[in-house]
């Protein structure tokens, strides 16, 4: 029975992804023998510590940062070391006369409630972080979202804008280039058409398919990634209308995009590509980004770059669970420097109209 609380810490608080399951039970094995052979016949003192030792080397088998390891062996040899005392305590006040074998067992008995209620209090508490942790993703996401489109009305009323200008001008305009076209000058009339679109292009208006969802939430993104990087690319051709809920756009490419411009800013390319298109019923998403150092897994999976810990994981976790969703695949690769997201979602182009 200790030995499975043992194990449940283990799997509880360690990464135990890639622990070789027949290594795993013969360490398990092996401490019982030792606790029944050799445990009993050491002194007090060398049974506690060779308790502690093994504890520790327990948690070697599985993959965590040297502390945390630490910090789990010695929360349960201090429980260890508790109860034992807490029950010397309780044999002086009530029964100077307890036999040996009951302090023992009465010790044990203690120590096993006492793990165990500690095991549930730890689930309980990962399990409210978790509830946690999802609110405020959502909380970022609704804010992002209202953000996007925000920026999106700001570009469409300063495009509106130049265009109202323009037809303002186009009388005059036009009279320029039949004053050019007149004199045979097509290098000139190239010039002038070339200003012209100069003029109604904004500079922050770097996506405009046609898609309100996509359009309000990458320009968001990308006026970011422009400030922040040297080399920005991104082209979208995809329908007006999608049958994708903004809010699972919102999910996976603002999940992304924030991984990717957050990798890319720390590498001397600062680079990043953006893809977007649709086939028929099939939404590909592609997201290239430069990165420096090693990426980050844990329990087999990527994980964000990000250095906050409650957010550690959960975005590519997020946007691998809305890919399936809408029966597709995620699929990521790390090679040359580069990590490549490549999202693939089947959905139709028109829509019904799906509520955020």
């Amino acid at each position: 029975m200790i030995l499975y609380i043992y194990y449940k810490y283990m799997h509880s608080f360690l990464d135990t992804a890639n622990v070789n399951r027949m290594r795993e039970l013969s360490v398990y094995l092996l401490m019982l023998l030792w606790l029944l052979t050799i445990t009993p016949s050491l002194p007090a003192h060398w049974e506690s510590l060779s308790v502690f030792l093994m504890i520790f080397l327990l948690t070697w088998q599985y993959e965590a940062p040297f502390v945390k390891k630490l910090s789990l062996a010695l929360f349960i040899y201090g429980s260890y070391v508790f109860c034992m005392l807490f029950t010397g305590y309780l044999l002086i006040l009530f029964d100077r006369n307890m036999r040996t074998d009951t302090f023992a067992a009465a010790q044990s008995v203690l120590f096993l409630i006492f793990m165990y209620l500690g095991e549930q209090l730890a689930e309980f508490a990962a399990e409210r972080a978790g509830r946690l942790r999802r609110r405020l993703a959502e909380s970022e996401r609704a804010k992002r979202q209202l953000l996007g489109y925000a920026n999106q009305m700001a570009v469409m009323k300063r495009s509106e804008e130049k265009v109202r200008g323009l037809r303002h001008d186009l009388k005059h305009h036009l009279n320029e280039l039949m004053f050019l076209a007149e004199r045979d000058e097509a290098s000139e009339i190239k010039e002038y058409i070339k200003s012209m679109d100069a003029f109604m292009t904004y500079s922050r208006e770097y996506v405009s398919s046609g898609n309100t969802d996509i359009d309000s939430l990458l320009n968001l993104m990308l006026d970011f990634a422009k400030k922040e990087l040297c080399d920005v690319s991104c082209k979208v051709s995809i329908p007006r209308e999608l049958a994708i809920k903004p809010f699972d756009l919102n999910v996976i490419l603002g999940n992304l995009l924030d991984n990717a411009i957050l990798a890319a800013k720390q590498t001397p390319e600062q680079y990043l590509k953006v893809r977007i298109s649709y086939k028929p019923e099939m939404l590909l998403i592609l997201i290239e980004n430069s990165y420096q150092g090693s990426v980050h897994k844990y329990k087999g999976q990527y994980r964000s770059t990000k250095k906050d810990g409650l957010e550690h994981g959960l975005g590519l976790e997020n946007v691998r669970h809305v890919v399936e969703q809408y029966d597709g695949n995620l699929e990521i690769t790390d090679e040359n420097q580069l990590f490549r997201v490549k999202a693939v979602l089947y959905v139709p182009a028109q829509k019904e109209r799906i509520s955020p």
